[in-house]
């Protein structure tokens, strides 16, 4: 039995159609995209869920974002995607299996509008807050006092201090998502909507650089993330190269692989400029709901079935 009483589920349904409202008003169309596809985006931070059907490989998506720029390659619109989303992550107070997400796109570079929007859809279900901005490299020094630096040393020293496990083989990257998740995470978002932009190029996925630093942001609202926005990245080659090293960080993680998305690849020389972000709704809601866990937020949670 669900756990969300009358009231609940009225203002879960009256918030989505608020945002619904928001997006017609601001000129974007709802678009609806498979939950189940051939293919899937091999981000290596990312888990999808994948199975046989008919003999054929396929997975429940873990983000519409793949299927919407093959729609965006033939028609130039301002667009979203409002609906649910897998990721075979371990069920959590903030995970679920399955959850909303809503993905947006902007055409052109529209990049600061792009994060005027998603703090406006936060506004929308939570109310003013004062907004912060950091740069990725200045959030570790604010919340740990020590300077960024990207070597191994740093981190581990960190997490020593912190008296947090880690594995002495796991490589740089590993030990800096640990410490980000474990020690800055926490405090950003707390009475503020914190934005961290200005990524290094290693956490790109699939922004734009300029210069030496990703075009990509992250919100942060109560320590969770909250959503992930980027200038795209366009050129057809670049693209390839990124799906390319996620697949050999997938064989290096011994983590499930498959094939190049082939599809994706051609359409690549068609995708106008823009700019878009996926942004966990079901989080927003909960805190919307004032609940402290997805399962006491969701109309059905995992562990409810």
């Amino acid at each position: 039995m669900t756990q969300l009483s009358l009231e609940a589920l009225i203002k879960r349904s009256n918030l989505k159609q608020c945002l619904r409202d928001y997006l017609k008003a601001e000129g974007l169309i709802e678009i609806d995209v498979p939950c189940l596809a051939k293919n899937a985006c091999p981000d290596s931070a990312v888990a999808p869920i994948g199975f046989s059907i008919q003999q054929e490989k396929c997975f429940l998506q873990p983000s519409p974002e793949i299927l919407l720029k093959r729609l965006l390659a033939k028609h130039s619109i301002d667009c979203y995607s409002l609906g649910p989303v897998f990721r075979d992550d371990p069920v959590s107070p903030m995970h679920n299996l399955e959850f909303l997400m809503l993905e947006f796109y902007l055409m052109g570079r529209r990049y600061n509008e792009l994060k005027e929007k998603t703090l406006k859809i936060c506004t929308l279900f939570l109310g003013e807050r004062p907004i912060e901005v950091f740069s990725y490299q200045d959030v570790w020094g604010f919340v740990t006092t020590t300077p960024y630096c990207f070597e191994k040393k740093y981190f581990t020293d960190l997490l020593e201090v912190n008296k947090i496990d880690y594995q002495e083989e796991w490589d740089v990257r590993a030990l800096e998502d640990l410490a980000f998740s474990v020690l800055c995470q926490p405090h950003l978002g707390q009475k503020t909507f914190t934005l961290i932009d200005g990524f290094p190029p290693e956490q790109a996925a699939l922004a734009r650089l300029e210069g030496n630093e990703a075009q990509r942001f992250e919100l942060f609202i109560d320590g969770l993330e909250l959503a992930n926005g980027y200038d795209e990245l366009i050129a057809p080659e670049q693209n390839r190269e990124r799906f390319e090293q996620w697949h050999q960080q997938r064989e290096r993680a011994n983590l499930p692989n498959w094939s190049l998305d082939q599809k994706f690849m051609d359409v690549l020389t068609s995708l106008p400029e823009c700019s878009g972000v996926a942004l966990g709704l079901e989080r927003l809601l909960m805190l919307a709901l004032n609940k402290n866990s997805l399962e006491q937020s969701m109309v059905f949670s995992w562990n409810q079935l």
